[in-house]
């Protein structure tokens, strides 16, 4: 004959994830006598970051430098995080990296993107890194249509010979 009274949650102030329960009981013997309550106090507590969900290294690419709507793609990707107690942590900050020129080749060089989700507790994810790699592997192409800086000149005529030498491609 113990009677149980269940607590309802009781969420913190400052985290809508974390609180307790308080349950409480109490027993009544043959003759009607009746125990001091018995009180039971449950912690519920959130110390956990959320965590990603994208695999490390899903988001790196290597891009060629003339690849203008393949940077702007991979720019606006996000990676997903989940966490254990708060269900919605869409609330990723991205820190955009500068582009850092190879000191080969200044057309290549990566871009660094960050990103880190915290959750409703304060807990605050790792961070997530995309690496955007870029690339100049394209030779030069003459826009110049060809043969038509081609000319036939008379031998005497300095001037023309002259003026054909001076042009370039």
């Amino acid at each position: 004959n113990i009677v149980k009274i269940a607590g309802q949650f009781v969420a913190s102030d400052e985290c809508p994830n974390t609180g307790s329960y308080t349950n409480t009981w109490t027993v009544t013997d043959a003759c009607g006598n009746t125990s001091e309550v018995f009180i039971q106090t449950i912690n519920i507590f959130d110390t956990s970051a959320p965590i990603w969900t994208t695999a490390v290294g899903s988001l790196d690419i290597t891009l060629e430098c003339s690849d203008v709507n393949g940077l702007a793609t991979v720019q606006a990707q996000f990676p997903v995080a989940a966490d254990n107690c708060d269900s919605d942590v869409t609330n990723i900050v991205k820190t955009a990296g500068q582009f850092v020129a190879s000191e080969e080749c200044p057309n290549a060089g990566t871009y660094t993107n960050t990103w880190t989700v915290t959750d409703a507790c304060g807990n605050t994810s790792e961070v997530f890194t995309q690496t955007i790699n870029i690339i100049d592997t394209t030779a030069p192409s003459w826009s110049t249509t060809s043969a038509s800086l081609d000319a036939t000149i008379e031998c005497s005529n300095a001037t023309a010979i002259a003026a054909a030498q001076a042009q370039f491609p």
